[in-house]
């Protein structure tokens, strides 16, 4: 049986305890830290999801580490974080929802 080499994507779902706040941060800066970030641009990005609410971090959250997950989030969290979402995307790339499901 020959071997699959189809990457296999973490699924972080907001609805239970992926969605927890320091989960959320843990998984941020092991993305960064694999994908060669320096700890101070880390650190960076963890103050800025501790610098407001959990709408904030959510956000900012995505806006970093949505290429490498897939997102389920309910209808009504998404409508709260989406505008913040957009706002930060609209500074770094193009905003791509394809792989962030309602739940």
């Amino acid at each position: 049986m020959p071997i699959s080499t189809k990457k296999v994507r973490n699924v972080v779902d907001f609805s239970g305890p992926s969605g927890n706040a320091f989960f959320l941060i843990g998984t941020v800066s092991d993305v960064l830290k694999r994908t060669g970030h320096s700890p101070a641009s880390i650190s960076l990005v963890v103050k800025e999801m501790k610098s407001s609410d959990y709408n904030n971090l959510i956000a900012t959250f995505l806006s970093i580490a949505e290429p490498h997950f897939d997102i389920v989030i309910s209808k009504e969290l998404w409508e709260e974080v989406e505008p913040l979402y957009c706002e930060k995307m609209s500074k770094t790339k193009v905003v791509n929802h394809s792989k962030i499901k309602m739940s």
